[in-house]
């Protein structure tokens, strides 16, 4: 949704705060009054506006003596946002999905794929720089997570005042377990000559990125494991302390780097790379760049300027640093890759590239979950099987996944909406009760009743 088309001019009515105004002044307020038809309405939800209205809006009702410079402003505001080629974030965190952000999600899992793939049998080429692609585009995910599951919080508190927990877990598990279970099952079953009991405990129990040895079916959810304890530490942050949300998110980017050379100097190589504490850093940098929005949306010219395309370029770049400078890149390399990466996806959603936004990239983002449960049986590197060889891997990948979202997330995703609709209007006809209860009532019985009581 485009901010200039929430700002327009419209029939002169008072607004709030401009009694007693000078008449140029109100009648300037009158002219830019915003109309709250033009944006987005989400389900059982009322008309609201983007932060830049509500900041013209504040602008508006503000008392100042100076009044020819707010008329200034509030033009020079609009004059910027109708020819920004940006979008509102508020409106479009009301819209079903934030664009551009499934293209990224196709695009990191592409890596993932690739990485997997090579050195596959039949596949054409393997070489040491495509496997560090593979924990980059775990990096993405992580990234957009923490940039995701915090615009949603943000939302829901500037809306409620406060974030529902219990509604929060729910929708998680609806869409995260269903579709990891029946993996985590069907893998079991079929490798379970070759699997241990600890190894279906660590990855049934989400915390098997712990583990020094994976059996390859499960090696892969230990970023899921990583996703899942995200899930359980910050919406607890960020509800009980909502004036430190970006101090923790910047102190947790700092001590990244710090917990991967500790883990790296005292011997426990095995978690730099999976450990929810070596990693979290990718995730806050995804929450700080949600935090950070309004004030990023003042740099708007900076993210237009074609110069600013090297951030992206340079961020991809950066994985070639693993086989030369190892120790380095899992340290400080690691942060510069988190921050690049958030900087490429607030390009990508400001200025909604037409590839990030074709349908065929779009759906293979919305299955990147499934796609990423199930490549690993088939992209084993150590199996000479049939199934494993490319391009009948590959294709099997894909085929697993659509089955996985198409027959298990999205009933799922189904029924929570069905039993988020369900509750809404429960909790609708509930308070409808209670306002015709109150209703019946004598005017006087609050008088009659502190005098019965006296």
């Amino acid at each position: 949704m485009d901010c200039s088309s929430t700002i327009r001019s419209s029939r002169e009515v008072p607004l709030a705060g401009s009694v007693g105004r000078p008449p140029l002044l109100q009648v300037s307020l009158q002219s830019r009054r915003l109309s709250r038809d033009s944006v987005p309405r989400s389900p059982a939800s009322q008309p609201r506006v983007c932060v830049a209205a509500v900041f013209i809006e504040f602008m508006a009702s503000a008392n100042t003596v100076r009044t020819s410079w707010i008329i200034y402003s509030v033009r020079q505001q609009r004059s910027k946002i109708e020819a920004s080629p940006y979008r509102c974030y508020d409106c479009m965190l009301m819209a079903a999905r934030i664009p551009s952000l499934d293209g990224l999600r196709a695009v990191s899992i592409a890596f993932v794929v690739l990485a997997h793939l090579a050195g596959t049998r039949g596949f054409p080429f393997d070489v040491d720089a495509v496997h560090s692609y593979g924990n980059f585009g775990v990096r993405i995910f992580f990234v957009i997570s923490g940039f995701l599951i915090t615009s949603i919080l943000l939302h829901e508190y500037d809306q409620t005042g406060h974030v529902s927990l219990t509604n929060f877990y729910e929708r998680r598990a609806y869409r995260i377990l269903p579709a990891a279970y029946v993996f985590l099952i069907v893998g079991a079953v079929a490798y379970r000559s070759s699997l241990r009991w600890q190894d279906i405990i660590a990855a049934f129990a989400y915390f098997n990125n712990f583990t020094r040895e994976r059996p390859w079916i499960f090696g892969h959810l230990w970023s899921l494991c990583v996703e899942e304890q995200f899930y359980l530490i910050w919406p607890f942050l960020f509800s009980f302390f909502p004036g430190w949300r970006i101090h923790i998110a910047i102190a947790t980017i700092l001590m990244g780097p710090l917990v991967r050379v500790f883990f790296w100097t005292a011997g426990m190589k095995w978690l730099v790379p999976y450990s929810f504490p070596s990693v979290a850093d990718a995730l806050a940098t995804g929450c700080l760049l949600a935090l950070l929005q309004p004030l990023l949306a003042n740099y708007d010219r900076v993210f237009a300027k074609r110069w600013f395309f090297a951030v992206p370029i340079a961020t991809s770049l950066l994985p070639l640093l693993e086989s030369h400078f190892n120790w380095f890149y899992h340290s400080a390399g690691l942060t510069m890759v988190h921050i690049g990466i958030a900087l490429s996806i607030h390009l990508a959603v400001r200025r909604r590239f037409w590839f990030f936004n074709l349908k065929p990239i779009t759906w293979v983002g919305v299955m990147s979950y499934s796609l990423y449960l199930w490549q690993e049986p088939f992209l084993n590197r150590n199996s000479d099987s049939v199934w494993t060889s490319f391009p009948l891997n590959l294709a099997l990948v894909f085929a697993c996944g659509a089955a996985s979202h198409y027959f298990v997330e999205r009933p799922f995703l189904h029924l929570r909406e069905t039993r988020a609709t369900m509750r809404r209007a429960d909790s609708s006809r509930n308070r409808n009760s209670i306002q015709d209860s109150s209703s019946v009532l004598p005017p006087n019985w609050r008088a009659s009743k502190r005098k019965h009581e006296s």
